[in-house]
């Protein structure tokens, strides 16, 4: 808040708070520059990040935690964490520099779209089979490794089987379904999200949950062998020894962690780490 305070004699800034991707997208387009900041004084690299080139925005962000992510002043800029007065330099300069800042928005953009959309990720995920390593020992058949390196032709040779488990709060499905697709079948395991607050949850939900996890993947892999176990998931959810067991039937485990949700990590529970309270602001400023 201290930031924005701070430019907003010097800028138009507009702070919107929405997880609609089409709202999203309008109000990235709208904007001559995008802000992220982050949450706290720990470095990050948020979803926001690709988001932000995806849709063709300039970006201007504190600096990230993962500088390989893209190249600072090619194709977005940065900033030192917490430094106003760079930020305000920055805001001026490319406020004044048109071109400029759409050149390098235009070069983000083509970045974002090669090398870090969900499906992109998901192959560079599924192509680590090859590696993958179990707690038998036991490695991802050789079939599975070959279909884990490219996507199914059409009329071609059957896909990779994947049993997706993650729960759906808003951007989830349209995004990692549809890139998990890309690869062949996707066996689907569902959950609510708010079951994890219930007070019962460390006792009795948790417990169910991890039970019906492992008896949904079992029954799966009975009906036709499944190649891969794609989670989107933390400790607060389930247990090492349910991933460990899905390792046992001879399936390799993958599990995506977006960076940002290190910093939702509280307390060390009693039966895994229990997340703080959600914050997730969305800033924008230039516009």
């Amino acid at each position: 808040k201290a930031m924005l305070d701070a430019i907003r004699g010097r800028a138009n800034v507009h702070v919107a708070n929405t997880w609609d991707p089409a709202e999203m997208n309008r109000l990235f387009n709208r904007s001559r520059i995008v802000l992220n900041l982050h949450l706290s004084e720990l470095p990050n690299t948020e979803t926001r990040i690709a988001e932000v080139l995806g849709a063709g925005a300039f970006l201007l962000t504190e600096a990230l935690s993962s500088p390989d992510f893209l190249v600072d002043g090619r194709h977005a800029v940065s900033f030192p964490v917490g430094d106003v007065e760079a930020l305000e330099a920055r805001i001026a300069y490319y406020l004044d520099h048109e071109e400029e800042r759409e050149a390098i928005a235009a070069a983000g953009h083509a970045h974002a779209m090669e090398h870090h959309t969900v499906g992109a990720r998901v192959r560079r995920l599924l192509q680590h089979l090859d590696r993958a390593r179990l707690p038998s020992r036991a490695v991802a058949p050789p079939e599975a490794r070959r279909r884990a390196t490219s996507r199914p032709a059409a009329g071609g040779p059957e896909g990779l089987r994947i049993f997706a488990a993650f729960a759906h709060v808003n951007w989830e499905d349209p995004n990692l379904v549809p890139a998990l697709e890309s690869f062949g079948e996707v066996v689907r395991f569902r959950w609510s999200f708010n079951d994890q607050y219930a007070p019962d949850w460390h006792s009795a939900g948790k417990i169910a949950l991890n039970a019906r996890l492992l008896e949904a993947v079992r029954a799966a892999h009975r009906e036709k062998p499944v190649d891969v176990f794609f989670g989107y998931l933390s400790g607060r959810l389930v247990f090492p020894g349910t991933i460990r067991a899905i390792g046992m039937l001879g399936i390799p485990t993958l599990n995506l962690s977006l960076d940002d949700k290190a910093k939702f990590f509280g307390a060390l529970e009693g039966t895994g780490f229990a997340p703080s309270p959600p914050h997730r602001p969305r800033c924008s400023a230039g516009r």
